[in-house]
């Protein structure tokens, strides 16, 4: 469970890790803004024990992380809550399908079958204020943790 994540984390960081790139804010000060915008989050899992992770759906290796995840489904849930945070990477365009899985009556489950069972999905265009608050508080608060890459898993307020 635990484990698990570790060796993604570990792998992730070591495939696509920038020396030169560091964390902007304290673990206390970026446990206080993911708790922000935490109910912009999808949580995926019931556990006491909390991961925040900045994810695009158009990433192959949150991809990964997202099966990965739902792979160690019923270990993990049990014991963490994941607190997945659709962050768009500029270079994939990701940002009107990060809208529909907002506008979604069930983004989790969208966000699995996009993600790991790569289902298609029509995509629309989304005008909506909410959705828009939504993506924006999620961009600002990635900007002021310095997220640089995606998946950028967090935790106890120390990401990577």
């Amino acid at each position: 469970m635990l484990k698990h994540i570790l060796i993604l984390f570990f792998v992730t960081l070591l495939l696509f890790s920038n020396g030169d790139r560091k964390q902007k804010s304290s673990p206390l000060e970026t446990l206080e803004l993911l708790e922000a915008v935490e109910e912009f989050a999808i949580v995926l899992g019931s556990g006491n024990k909390k991961i925040y992770s900045f994810v695009d759906p158009s990433c192959i290796v949150s991809r990964r992380y997202i099966k990965h995840l739902f792979n160690k489904e019923k270990k993990l849930f049990k014991r963490y809550s994941i607190h997945l945070f659709l962050y768009e990477l500029k270079r994939l365009k990701s940002g009107t399908l990060i809208r529909n899985i907002f506008d979604n009556e069930f983004p989790d489950l969208l966000l699995k079958s996009i993600m790991v069972y790569r289902e298609p999905f029509e995509i629309e265009d989304i005008d909506d204020e909410d959705i828009e608050e939504r993506v924006k508080a999620i961009e600002s608060v990635a900007e002021k943790i310095g997220v640089y890459k995606r998946p950028y898993i967090i935790i106890n307020g120390r990401g990577k």
